[in-house]
């Protein structure tokens, strides 16, 4: 069974840099790393839709403090009913 690999967000960010420079294809950089070419495509979707969140660390911040809270008020919730 293949355990799969994690990747430090800071290559990720080197792999996809290098990628939207175009100065090598898809192909070229998924070899030069040893990647599979859909994971550096997969890593480049995602930087994209969340490159706004660069311009915006506030709101971010703001957003995953409301799902804390939201967790937290369920987990209690949860609790509560299985103690009672």
């Amino acid at each position: 069974m293949s355990k799969m690999r994690t990747y430090p967000d800071e290559l990720k960010t080197k792999i996809v840099l290098e990628m939207l420079r175009e100065e090598s294809t898809l192909s070229e950089i998924s070899s030069r790393y040893e990647m599979a070419p859909s994971a550096l495509s997969g890593w480049k979707e995602q930087f994209l839709k969340n490159a706004s969140a660069a311009f915006s660390p506030d709101k971010s911040a703001e957003k995953l403090k409301k799902k804390l809270k939201n967790a937290e008020k369920k987990r209690k919730n949860f609790i509560s009913r299985l103690v009672n």
